[in-house]
Parts: structure tokens; C-alpha cells; sequence
């Protein structure tokens, strides 16, 4: 099963990247994905602080798929991850799609 955990601190970052001028997106859109990702998602509450990321914001996201015990992290900011951290694999969008697939074809038989 795919499950996306966030935490408040990420939901934060969410609506502020989202909610930027410069990227001119609908905002009757960009409230209706917010909702989606509130619904759809798993709210966690991180039990610790962790500093390793290059971006500080970046260590929300480790926190929270830390609490979660996740098993990847989607980004395509790979660069300011390490490339494991803990049991979890930081992978990008594409990375993660071709991991995925195989195993999600394999369930459909």
C-alpha cells in the first residue's frame, strides 16, 4: 500500500510553496489539491528534531517519514537530502515510479 504521511510542519510548507505569486498557480486549484493531500494523507506527529538536511525546512520531511517509519521520501530536491537517512530511501518522483511499478503490476495478477 502507498501512503503519504505528513505532518503539520510540511502541510505548513505545502500552502506557502503552493500559495507563491511568482508560480501563478489557480488558487480554487490549489486549495482543492491542499484538500485532497489533508484527506488522503496520514497526519503524524514527529517525536524528534533532526538536523542533517543541507536545507533546514528539508529536516521537517525527515522528522516526519522518521515518526511514520517510512520507507521512501518522493522529492525532487534529492540534492538536499542525504541519499538514505535511517531506513529510508530519498528518491525522486521518476526514481520512485520505476521502483513502484513492477511491484504494483505484480498485486494485479
Amino acid at each position: 500500500m502507498i501512503l503519504m504521511c505528513i505532518s503539520a510542519a510540511i502541510m505548513a510548507e505545502y500552502e506557502d510553496v503552493l500559495r507563491r505569486p511568482q508560480l501563478k498557480l489557480d488558487p480554487a486549484r490549489t486549495a482543492g489539491s491542499l484538500d485532497v493531500i489533508r484527506n488522503t494523507s496520514r497526519l503524524v506527529k514527529p517525536t524528534r528534531t533532526i538536523a542533517v538536511a543541507a536545507d533546514e525546512s528539508d529536516n521537517r520531511f525527515l522528522e516526519c517519514a522518521s515518526t511514520a517509519n517510512a520507507d521512501f521520501i518522493v522529492t525532487g530536491s534529492t540534492k538536499h537530502f542525504p541519499e538514505h537517512f535511517e531506513l529510508i530511501r530519498i528518491v525522486t518522483p521518476r526514481e520512485f515510479i520505476e521502483f513502484i511499478a513492477p511491484v504494483l503490476a505484480q498485486h494485479r495478477l
